[in-house]
Parts: C-alpha cells; structure tokens; sequence
C-alpha cells in the first residue's frame, strides 16, 4: 500500500504544481490585463484632460473677447446717451425758440392788422379831407406805418408816436 500511498502523493503534488502553475499563470495574466487596462485608462484620462484644458483656454479667450465687447458696447452706449441727451436740450431749446418766433409773429400779424386798420380809417379822413391829395402821399404814408410796425415789433421802438 505504500506504493498506491506514494503514488497518490506523488500525483496529488503533480495536481497542486499543476494548479501552482496555473494559478500563477493566470495571476499573471490578469495583472497583464490590469495593467493594460490602467495604461488605456491613463491615455484616455490624458486624452480628456487635454481637450478639456483646450476647451478651457477656448472659454477663457471668449471670455475676454465677450468682456472687451460688453466694455465696447457700454461705452458706446453711453455715448449714444449723451448724444440722445444733446438733442434732448436742443430740441427743447428749438422748441421754445419757435415758441418765442410764433408768439412774435402772432404779435406782428396784430400789430399789421391794427396799423392796416388804422392806415385805412386814415385814408379815409384823408379822402374826406382832400379827396386830391395825390395817391404818391398816400403809398408813403403806409411804408411809414409798415416800418413802424417792424420797429415795433422787432426793436420796441416806436417812431409812430
């Protein structure tokens, strides 16, 4: 029996080389694969950060041009303001400006109107008084009251009396 004992020894010794073996082997292996695996996952980790550091500086540049522009843009906007702000006052200033000529002209078309009122109640007595008096005193006497009433209206002065 010793010999089957033996045998069986020897054998089941052969088995755990066997397995010693393959076990080892297969550690190998997989650590073959594991290492595969964190080399691919590196270059991949590698490769992304990259093209997000790319991505960054691409962000980072907009960034500075978006805030350039936005600068730019306020800028020009404030100048549009003042300019709107000019034409405000002049326009307003323009606007009291006729305002003034309106009321001045209102004026010289009353004053024309009184004076033509009284040029014609003049000529009227004239006509009574001297029906030959001769048209040339008459055309005179309407430029007086014409300049008469510029000077009125314009100057305040009043040759008529």
């Amino acid at each position: 029996m010793p010999c089957v004992w033996l045998c069986r020894v020897h054998a089941l010794e052969e088995q755990l080389k066997d397995q010693e073996t393959r076990a080892e082997e297969h550690l190998q292996e997989e650590e073959r694969r594991q290492r595969d695996l964190l080399t691919r996952v590196e270059r991949e980790k590698s490769s992304e950060i990259e093209i997000l550091s790319f991505r960054a500086q691409q962000l980072e540049e907009e960034n500075y041009e978006l805030k350039t522009t936005a600068t730019r843009l306020r800028s020009h906007s404030d100048k549009l303001d003042e300019e709107r702000q000019r034409m405000t006052y002049k326009l307003e200033d323009t606007s009291l400006r006729l305002k003034d000529e309106m009321n001045l002209y209102k004026k010289m078309m009353d004053k024309m109107r009184q004076n033509r009122l009284e040029f014609q109640k003049e000529r009227e007595a004239t006509q009574e008084v001297s029906p030959t008096l001769p048209i040339s005193c008459v055309c005179v006497s309407m430029w007086l009251y014409i300049v008469c009433v510029w000077l009125c209206v314009c100057g305040g002065l009043c040759v008529c009396g």
